[in-house]
């Protein structure tokens, strides 16, 4: 059933349609018994334990390429227009394994702080791991749910949300926060 801060994900109401074969590569041991399960079982209805340790695999190497890359694109795209000063501060909530927090911050640059915010602890280790292996120092990360976040109101000068509004059980209460944290103009 999984801890109540870390629900079960529901592949259909998030509405991925995913195709099991990986995208950027091979999966290791604990990803294939997750993608085995889910080739098992009708897809649009299996859920996955967000601490099985093959599922946040399974996340990053499927369905991050096959369903949040296509948003995430548009997302970025609106970044080349957005005017911004230097010390931008932006968040990226629902973040999982850091897409597009990461490419958010390679394309804003070390003049700019980001930050991604997720209660998946083992997806917010992999992004961790990344962008230190990519020397992204401009990217911090945060395992807490958006309402109970305790980051300072008005801090955030932008933030997004690629495709993650859906995972919260209050969605208005996530919209709340969310515009609690944004810096008025």
């Amino acid at each position: 059933q999984g801890r109540p801060d870390m629900p079960l994900l529901d592949v259909a109401a998030a509405g991925a349609a995913v195709r099991l074969a990986p995208a950027g590569g091979a999966l290791g041991p604990a990803g294939l018994a997750a993608s085995a399960r889910a080739a098992s079982e009708d897809y649009l209805t299996a859920s996955y334990e967000l601490t099985d340790p093959g599922f946040v695999e399974l996340q990053d190497a499927v369905i991050v390429p096959q369903w949040s890359a296509p948003f995430g694109r548009l997302l970025l795209s609106v970044f080349l227009t957005l005017p911004r000063d230097s010390g931008w501060q932006v968040l990226d909530v629902a973040c999982g394994t850091g897409y597009p927090t990461l490419e958010i911050a390679r394309f804003l640059g070390a003049d700019c702080d980001i930050a991604g915010i997720d209660v998946w602890e083992e997806a917010i280790q992999l992004a961790r791991r990344r962008a230190q292996e990519q020397w992204l120092r401009n990217v911090s990360f945060v395992v807490a749910v958006v309402t109970r976040s305790g980051l300072p109101e008005r801090t955030f000068d932008t933030i997004t949300c690629n495709l993650g509004i859906q995972c919260f059980a209050d969605r208005t209460a996530a919209l709340g926060a969310i515009w609690r944290l944004l810096r008025p103009e």
